[in-house]
């Protein structure tokens, strides 16, 4: 079967529903990709999983201790020169591991044990139990290359779309670093502190909605469709496709759950595998998370660094005559983050169209999908899958 986008489009457009985690969506959405894959011939695995909002909660503390600590070094602006040092230092060694931070606070709200909290963030919020669904391509050789093609199933709406979000994160972000940086240097150049107080006081204002957003948690209220039927729909395409057309590598098929929890999903599939020995550093594997493809926008990735993974994304794109872009990882996460955090070669692959910025909105609806959308990011990971059989050939 050849590749068509019109089928992911439509298998995405059947998914655009509210489906967020512990609401009758989840079991439809669940049901539905489990009957889909079933009926492509894959076997299709289920592992549950339990986790709490818990994480919702450290994000507000992690963004109220930046707000605090900005206070902090506004306050010492009144003393002796040295006594901003401190709260400035502690701002910016904040920032520099705030993500680090967040993806630490979302694994620990992952209960180790079915039905066992032991874990101070699993005792905070709401707890549910949810599942990932995973569909594995037939056995090839073990030293053949590996590739995880993932996306999440679940959908949230907050207050503010997603857009807006990672927005003032990123200004909020940025800001923050000024006026740290600022702090510091008035130290022996007094001339930069209204330069500084006006970052620190931008600081401030961008970083209160989002630290009322997690505050408030989030709804049922948006279908989901570019977020994340859109990379599901493709997805389920890709796996019926590379089955009837088997690429002769391994190809495992994961969709996540609890993504929009802070990525617990991937977290939690990453804990178990690496539990069972299946994470070896020689192993040729590498993980491409679709999310929000649909849109109809130029592609771009989001990855921390220059990986393998990355190099052969942008060669897919160059010959397809595409271009691409890479997002920064600024009041989002992605579900390639827990695999990278463990060594792997990850990254995601998203859209960033206009539609995008209906994310986590009702107005996130099935109108918004394109074809050529869906066109575009399938061209690249099927172009991805011949470079990794290419260089497999080259090196035989």
């Amino acid at each position: 079967m050849p590749f068509d986008p019109q089928r992911a489009l439509d298998y995405a457009r059947a998914l655009a529903f509210p489906r967020r985690v512990g609401t009758p969506g989840e079991a439809a959405a669940t049901q539905a990709v489990t009957d889909r894959l079933t009926s492509f011939g894959y076997a299709v695995e289920r592992q549950p999983f339990e986790c709490s909002t818990g994480a919702e909660a450290a994000f507000a503390l992690l963004i109220g201790l930046g707000q605090v600590l900005v206070i902090l070094t506004f306050w010492a602006y009144s003393g002796p020169p040295g006594l901003a040092l401190l709260p400035a230092a502690a701002l910016a060694l904040l920032l520099i591991n705030a993500n680090r931070v967040s993806r630490w606070a979302a694994a620990g709200v992952l209960a180790p044990n079915a039905g066992v909290w032991q874990r101070g963030l699993g005792r905070l919020g709401r707890r549910y139990a949810t599942v990932n669904l995973i569909a594995r391509s037939a056995a090839v050789r073990p030293d053949a290359p590996h590739l995880f093609l993932m996306a999440h199933w679940d959908s949230k709406s907050q207050a503010l779309p997603l857009a807006v979000r990672m927005g003032l994160m990123t200004l909020a972000g940025a800001a923050g670093s000024a006026f740290a940086a600022l702090s510091l240097l008035r130290l022996v150049w007094p001339d930069v502190t209204s330069l500084a107080a006006l970052c620190g006081l931008l600081a401030l204002v961008s970083a209160v909605p989002v630290l009322l957003l997690y505050l408030v948690g989030s709804g049922n209220a948006s279908p989901g469709a570019v977020d994340n039927a859109s990379g599901l729909g493709l997805l389920l395409h890709l796996a019926e496709h590379l089955r009837a057309e088997p690429p002769g590598m391994a190809v495992t098929f994961l969709a996540t759950g609890a993504e929009e929890f802070g990525v617990l999903g991937a977290a939690a599939y990453v804990q178990a595998a690496q539990a069972r020995g299946e994470f070896q550093p020689a192993a040729r594997l590498h993980v491409l998370n679709l999310d929000g493809v649909g849109a109809d926008g130029p592609l771009a990735y989001v990855a921390a660094e220059a990986t393998p993974l990355t190099g052969l994304v942008r060669a897919a794109c160059k010959a397809l005559g595409l271009s691409i872009g890479r997002l920064p990882l600024m009041g989002a996460m992605f579900d390639h983050l827990p695999f990278a955090d463990a060594g792997l070669d990850a990254l995601s692959l998203v859209s960033t169209g206009r539609a995008t910025h209906s994310a986590h909105t009702p107005a996130d609806s099935a109108d918004k999908l394109s074809l050529a959308g869906f066109g575009r990011a399938g061209e690249v990971v099927l172009q991805v899958v011949q470079q990794l059989l290419a260089a497999e050939r080259g090196q035989a």
